[in-house]
């Protein structure tokens, strides 16, 4: 899958889980979607910090207007209601008529010609996959792939598990597959205070 393909398969996802919020609100205000719901509903959503670029690159090409963002993690009062776009969760969307639609109908065209290659077969990752994948990108960013004892601070360790949607025992047996593919040769947690 290219670059392209995997970003407009994501963009595809995202429409659909604004669309799905979208079903449930009421006629003429504005959709709220948390992203971290949406992504826990569903195996193959994006990590959750790609989907509020998706929802900044749909914003940008007049799919909505976002009037609010949130983060719904915070207990900070001040920046809770008004978080840099990296930690918001939440998004208050005015749905922009019939732009939305079209944007909508383009990307479900554009995934539906990835789907099927010529013999029909399906092309996407399975969720595990995809949790393998964001798991190895974060230990890429950084280190190089054969460290000695992949150290891994816990505060990484927390906004890892938050982005790839994984869990701690699902991270821990994926850096046990890791460690028996040779891709690293053994892994510590360790405390941020020390």
């Amino acid at each position: 899958m290219t670059i392209e393909e995997k970003f407009n398969q994501d963009v595809w996802w995202t429409l659909q889980a604004i669309k799905k919020e979208q079903f449930s609100t009421p006629t003429g205000e504005n959709v709220k979607i948390n992203i971290i719901c949406s992504s826990n509903r569903n195996t193959n959503s994006p990590p959750t910090d790609d989907i509020s670029k998706y929802i900044r690159k749909l914003e940008e090409l007049g799919a909505f207007r976002v009037m609010d963002k949130y983060d719904s993690d915070s207990y900070d009062p001040y920046y809770g209601a008004n978080p840099e776009w990296e930690n918001a969760t939440e998004f208050l969307l005015a749905i922009k008529q019939p732009k939305f639609d079209e944007l909508y109908l383009r990307y479900k065209e554009l995934n539906t010609k990835l789907k099927s290659n010529d013999n029909g077969a399906i092309l996407s990752l399975s969720a595990a996959d995809r949790k393998k994948l964001c798991i190895l990108e974060k230990l890429k960013e950084v280190w190089d792939l054969i460290p000695d004892k992949a150290k891994i601070p816990q505060m990484k360790y927390s906004l890892w598990l938050w982005n790839c949607g994984a869990t701690h025992f699902e991270f821990e047996a994926i850096l046990n597959i890791f460690k028996k593919e040779g891709l690293i040769n053994s892994f510590i947690f360790m405390d941020d205070s020390k």
